[in-house]
């Protein structure tokens, strides 16, 4: 019998901290873990204040509304399943904000921007080799010394020649790693 339970996540700082965003049961959506986040945003103390912040994969949304309880100045959430960004939309109107979701395929979608962001959070499906696509799209789309959070499998291994690992951990199966994009153009 399938449990009507509703799961969820919690935003572990800032003026939301506590607050609980519904995770959706869709199919590979991994919401990341709490001591990952808290470790990331750590990492990202005096960078995220004021910075333009893209969710792309967005699935619960928890990197990017923890940055923007963490005042972040905008962000950005980018899903494929409906359901999924359905789920955003209402956790931005809890939340009474108003961040960009968009509900189209992260590469395509990058593939016509022009914007640029400080941090881009990069989540995708977790057995994927998406991340490398998305990390060269990136690549030419980022202005100044941007940051990119990377989450994937720990065995995957990664050398990008437009970025630098600036921070790494590990949380069971999943490595996490924070770059920096190499040569920017300011």
């Amino acid at each position: 019998m399938p449990s009507n339970k509703r799961h969820t996540v919690r935003i572990i700082g800032g003026k939301w901290k506590r607050r609980k965003l519904v995770v959706t049961n869709a199919k590979g959506l991994r919401p990341t873990l709490d001591r990952v986040r808290e470790a990331l945003f750590n990492w990202l103390n005096l960078d995220i204040s004021g910075a333009r912040v893209l969710d792309l994969y967005a699935g619960t949304g928890a990197l990017g509304f923890e940055a923007l309880s963490r005042d972040a100045a905008t962000a950005t959430f980018v899903d494929s399943a409906p359901r999924v960004v359905a789920e955003l939309e209402k956790s931005a109107a809890a939340l009474q904000v108003s961040p960009t979701i968009v509900c189209c395929d992260a590469t395509i979608w990058l593939k016509r921007q022009t914007d640029s962001w400080g941090i881009v959070f990069l989540d995708p499906p977790f057995e994927s080799t998406l991340h490398l696509q998305t990390l060269d799209l990136l690549a030419n789309r980022l202005e100044g010394p941007a940051l990119v959070y990377l989450e994937r499998p720990r065995k995957a291994e990664l050398e990008h020649p437009n970025y630098e690992v600036e921070k790494k951990g590990f949380a069971g199966e999943v490595s996490f790693t924070l770059l920096r994009l190499r040569n920017p153009r300011l």
